[in-house]
């Protein structure tokens, strides 16, 4: 067990080196992937099982960025690896990145039967309706909505506690003249960040965003654009009195992604109720809407609307094609926008497909 331990780790090591990650957002192109597992004092019992699960999961999360999951492993009499449970909590790996995980642990230490088994915490998905729709010469519009579970805003960060109650103080303090002139609703908050990460950490929440880990996607700004001076991520924390007092009732964040050329943005919602959620888009002009629900690479169905629009108002420069989705996981409402050229619509399409895929 032991000389095989040790020939094991300069085996598993000599990998870890070469493999230019796994998964969905990594295209082979040979980068390597740098892991610290020390081998050394490692008796060759239960300090093995622990080394072969740090090197599972130190691969997870340079491949998928779930920094959450683990795995039980369950040995073979001849000393390989018989059986692995990797547990992701509330991750969903896609199947691409099922199958990378596998070929993985295959390739650890040569036994191409491991039964490698995936299993997360029961998540919520909440179906999208496309519920009602019009079409007009100069303005068409559809609406969808999803039950949406509610989050428990109690938890909140500091920092963010803090920014509401300075805007409460902020109207407060106004007079009635500059209450009447001001362009700000009372009790909202928007901020930016320059990452996903340093939003939630503002915001003191995790919200799960599948497209942060797609190498293959510029991080550009909010709207999908690279702009001098807009960040990556911009977050609207709204605590206006309107709904729930001036407590913290709804979060929405946008992040935006390019890929050349073509606009991608991801909005994600949480509310601190439970109850229907409903958003929609407008058109300028005439427009026509086609919706299908279709279904993830890790099973969450998508409401996909795709708009064919007439640019018979002149309120812009050529025409423009922007399939939508829509999701709930958990309780997150996500809107995908994918938006390009007209000239462009395979591109896009293809783009747009492959985003919904690999979620």
């Amino acid at each position: 067990m032991r000389k095989m331990y040790w020939a094991m780790s300069v085996i598993a090591a000599f990998l870890m080196l070469i493999i230019s990650g796994c998964g969905s957002n990594v295209s082979n192109t040979g980068e390597e992937i740098s892991v610290a597992l020390s081998v050394e004092n490692n008796d060759p019992d239960d300090k093995y099982l622990n080394y072969l699960q740090e090197c599972i999961a130190e691969v997870i999360v340079q491949s998928t960025g779930c920094s959450s999951a683990y795995s039980d492993i369950e040995m073979a009499e001849d000393g390989t690896i018989a059986k692995v449970e990797i547990h992701s909590g509330e991750y969903a790996f896609s199947e691409t990145e099922k199958d990378s995980i596998v070929q993985y642990i295959e390739k650890l230490d040569g036994n191409q039967n491991v039964e490698v088994i995936f299993g997360n915490e029961s998540q919520e998905f909440s179906e999208v309706r496309f519920i009602e729709e019009k079409t007009d010469e100069e303005e068409s519009f559809y609406r969808v909505e999803a039950d949406l579970p509610g989050t428990n805003f109690s938890v909140i960060s500091e920092s963010l506690s803090d920014m509401i109650e300075q805007e409460w103080s902020r109207w407060d303090n106004m007079t009635s003249e500059q209450r009447m002139f001001s362009s700000s609703i009372p009790g909202m908050v928007s901020f930016g960040s320059e990452t996903w990460t340093e939003c939630e950490e503002t915001i003191g929440l995790t919200v799960y965003n599948p497209l942060e880990g797609f190498d293959w996607l510029e991080k550009v700004g909010y709207f999908g654009m690279e702009v001098p001076d807009i960040s990556h991520v911009q977050a609207i924390a709204n605590a206006s009195s309107q709904i729930n007092g001036r407590e913290l009732n709804e979060i929405t964040i946008t992040s935006g992604y390019n890929s050349e050329g073509i606009r991608i943005t991801l909005m994600a919602v949480v509310s601190s109720r439970d109850d229907i959620y409903t958003t929609g888009s407008r058109y300028s002009g005439m427009a026509t809407y086609d919706h299908k629900t279709v279904f993830t690479g890790s099973g969450i169905p998508v409401l996909v609307v795709i708009t064919d629009g007439q640019n018979n108002l002149g309120y812009y420069t050529g025409d423009y094609y922007f399939p939508i989705a829509y999701w709930v996981r958990d309780n997150v409402f996500y809107t995908l926008r994918v938006t390009g050229d007209k000239s462009e619509e395979k591109e896009i399409q293809e783009l747009f497909d492959r985003i919904i895929s690999e979620i």
